[in-house]
C-alpha cells in the first residue's frame, strides 16, 4: 500500500465536499434529536476504543452528518473520518446495539485502512485529478476516481475484516454484537423492494454465509465483554424476531 494518511484526509476532504453538494441541504442539524442519537452512538464506539486521536487530529475526523432522506438506508466513513449516515437506515439498525454494528463497521473499514488499498489501485488517475484541479482544470477524473472508492463493493476480505472488527469495536462499547446477525437478516429482507434505495448492499454484499459467520463472531467477541458492561440481555434471532418469539 503506497497511499499516505495525508493523501487519505485529501481524498477525503474532495470526497465530503462532493456529499455535501449532493446531501447538505438535507443534513439534520446537530441539536436535532436523530442526530443527537446518532452521535451518541458515534462517540460511544470512538471513545469506548481509544480512537479519538486515530485520524491525526483531523478536524472533520469523525464528525458525524445524519442525512433526512428516509427512502436511502446507507452509512458510510469517508477516509477523513467524516461520517454520514441516512436516516432509512434507521428502520433496518432499528435500536442502538444494531446501529452500532452499522457504524462499527464502517469506522473499521477506516481504521484497517481499507479505502487507502482501494485507493492505491487509482494512484495515477488520482495524482493526475488533483494535479488538474490545482490549475484549475476538471476533467471529470477526480468523480471517476470517488466513484470507484466509494460506489463499488468492498472486496469479501475487506467486509469480512471490518465484520470482525466492527463487532469489537460494538462489543468494546457495551453494546451488543449479536444484533449484528438480525441487522443483516433485515437488510436482505428489504433488498429489492420497490421505491427503497438499498445503496448499503451495493458496496456491502449480503449472503446467508455471512450472516452465519457474523452469529458465530458475536458470540466469540461477548467472550471479551468489558467487565464495566453490563450484562446482555437475552438475544432476539431473526427468525424469532420475525415470529414474535424470544430467547428466555
Amino acid at each position: 500500500m503506497d497511499v499516505s494518511p495525508d493523501m487519505e484526509k485529501q481524498m477525503g476532504a474532495q470526497g465530503l465536499q462532493e456529499v455535501m453538494g449532493e446531501y447538505g441541504g438535507k443534513v439534520l442539524p446537530d441539536y436535532h434529536p436523530t442526530a443527537r442519537y446518532v452521535q451518541g452512538v458515534v462517540k460511544r464506539l470512538i471513545r469506548a476504543n481509544g480512537l479519538e486521536d486515530k485520524l491525526g487530529g483531523d478536524k472533520e475526523g469523525w464528525k458525524t452528518h445524519v442525512v433526512k432522506e428516509d427512502g436511502t438506508k446507507n452509512a458510510f466513513v469517508l477516509p477523513n473520518g467524516s461520517i454520514f449516515v441516512f436516516s432509512g437506515i434507521l428502520s433496518v439498525a432499528n435500536d442502538e446495539d444494531s446501529l452500532a454494528c452499522v457504524l462499527g463497521h464502517e469506522i473499521a473499514h477506516q481504521v484497517a485502512r481499507h479505502s487507502a488499498e482501494r485507493m492505491s489501485g487509482m494512484k495515477v488517475f488520482y495524482g493526475l485529478a488533483f494535479l488538474l484541479s490545482s490549475f484549475g482544470i476538471d476533467m471529470g477524473l477526480s468523480q471517476v476516481f470517488l466513484n470507484y472508492v466509494f460506489s463499488l463493493p468492498n472486496s469479501r476480505k475487506n467486509e469480512t475484516e471490518a465484520d470482525l472488527i466492527g463487532l469489537r469495536l460494538a462489543n468494546n462499547a457495551c453494546f451488543d454484537p449479536r444484533a449484528a446477525e438480525g441487522l443483516w437478516h433485515r437488510m436482505s429482507a428489504e433488498e429489492g423492494t420497490h421505491g427503497v434505495d438499498m445503496s448499503f448492499l451495493s458496496t456491502h454484499p449480503s449472503s446467508k454465509n455471512r450472516t452465519k459467520q457474523v452469529r458465530e463472531w458475536a458470540e466469540d467477541v461477548l467472550r471479551d465483554r468489558p467487565s464495566q458492561c453490563a450484562p446482555v440481555k437475552g438475544h432476539v434471532g431473526p427468525f424469532q424476531e420475525a415470529s414474535g418469539a424470544r430467547w428466555r
